[in-house]
């Protein structure tokens, strides 16, 4: 039986250290830098959900665990399934983790990764609407061909304006995301700086067995000091002098399945690398709580419905089979267009791909102790173009809608990957078209 959706709020108490799946020195040859992500896997907040209810069971093993000898039903196998389908349905679930700013009275509203295809101008004092671009789809193909046209793709760029820009690297609020899922632009884009500080620090390789540590191997580790307010403190735990922060930054999840009698366990937990804390807050979802502003998805149905034009966004990473899109996006090969069709019905053509460098995930393997194979991902923000051969339907309208806000992960949607969004793009076409009602 569930027990609904519950909004779990994370503050740092110091710095966090998310590590990436890169070995050290990855970056540059002769390097002994490790380095790390702004912000987690959606693995790790899972994983430190889990691992903080199971701590809070009185005699708890998770040796036993691990090896099966005792079952809790609230945190699942201790082995991760390969399809989401195969995790329990009463266990925990994360349904995603985003940035967050942090009101005074403690409410998280999230932040949005920009989306592949929102171009910005370097050369901008800030990033506002003046200096933002959305790319999209050509109409026609090049004269000099595509390496996409294998796949029936065009080209993805800006408007021919004169405008010169790379994709925007920051976070939109719900409200410009909403306005951009729509076909706009938003009034801004938060840069990464403006939730942490980079802090590099320096470590000495130990020897465990002698009690020792090993001589010149030293390393570098850049952990990422945000900006927010320690709840004891009331003024800036982050920030500091030379990079003042104006907001109060951190982790926003929505989490399946978990009792409100277990929110004691959730008070203060560890999060990520050399076991950092956060501070946590639950609440329990009302009715209409979701990611976005309840208009949201009238506003995406209206525009979609006249430009018959429609985009996904990834706004957490994801691992799809076919490496590079959806499954229930086929054919294609040869020039053909590959065509979304998901429970049986049609939602068009795939006509435009937009995404930045893939990521890797791995972790702990709670059941093997060891860890896990490091798997390709595509990155938030990553976008797909769709376009109908006719009018959408009411019927295909409402397949878009039940896609808004779901994850679409190949693998481990249960953990919080592939959180997707549905939008608009394209001007509408010439014989507007009114927007058919929802299906009854």
């Amino acid at each position: 039986m569930t027990t609904g959706t519950t909004r779990l709020t994370l503050e740092p108490q110091d710095v966090w250290f998310f590590r990436t799946s890169r070995p050290f020195g990855a970056a540059q040859a002769a390097s002994s830098a490790g380095e790390a992500d702004l912000l987690p896997s959606p693995e790790v907040v899972f994983g430190l959900v889990r691992g903080a209810l199971g701590n809070a069971r009185d005699g708890w093993d998770w040796t036993a665990y691990r090896r099966g000898e005792i079952v809790d039903p609230l945190l699942g196998p201790p082995s991760l399934p390969d399809a989401d389908r195969d995790w329990p349905a009463d266990a925990v679930r994360v349904l995603g983790c985003l940035p967050a700013e942090i009101g005074d009275d403690g409410a998280a509203a999230p932040l949005f990764p920009a989306p592949a295809f929102l171009m910005a101008d370097p050369n901008g004092e800030q990033i506002d609407a003046n200096a933002l671009r959305r790319a999209a789809p050509l109409d026609a193909p090049p004269a000099g061909g595509f390496d996409g046209d294998r796949e029936g793709l065009q080209p993805t760029l800006p408007p021919d304006d004169g405008f010169r820009g790379r994709p925007a690297d920051g976070f939109l609020t719900a409200e410009d995301f909403s306005r951009t899922l729509a076909g706009g632009l938003p009034s801004a884009v938060v840069p990464r700086t403006a939730l942490a500080a980079e802090e590099p620090r320096v470590g000495i390789a130990r020897d465990n067995s002698r009690r020792t540590t090993r001589r010149g191997q030293l390393y570098t580790l850049t952990a990422h000091r945000w900006h927010a307010r320690a709840p004891w403190a009331g003024g800036d735990a982050g920030g500091g002098a030379a990079d003042a922060a104006t907001g109060r930054y951190g982790l926003l999840a929505r989490v399946e399945n978990v009792p409100a009698g277990e929110a004691g366990a959730l008070a203060l937990v560890h999060a990520g690398g050399e076991r950092r804390q956060a501070w946590t807050r639950l609440t329990a979802e009302g009715p209409g709580d979701g990611w976005l502003p309840a208009e949201t998805g009238p506003r995406v149905r209206e525009a979609v419905a006249a430009s018959r034009r429609w985009t996904l966004t990834l706004a957490a990473p994801a691992y799809f089979k076919s490496g590079w899109k959806p499954s229930w996006v086929n054919g294609g090969g040869g020039g053909a267009p590959h065509r979304a069709n998901r429970g049986g019905i049609d939602l068009g053509r795939l006509v435009g791909f937009a995404a930045g460098p893939a990521t890797f995930a791995s972790g702990w393997d709670m059941a093997a102790n060891r860890p896990k194979p490091a798997r390709r991902l595509l990155s938030s923000g990553t976008s797909w173009f769709f376009e109908f051969d006719d009018a959408p339907t009411a019927a295909q309208l409402d397949a878009l809608g039940g896609l808004q806000g779901e994850r679409l992960d190949d693998s481990r949607a249960f953990a919080g990957f592939g959180l997707a969004f549905v939008g608009s793009w394209g001007e509408s076409p010439p014989h507007g078209v009114s927007t058919p009602a929802p299906a009854a």
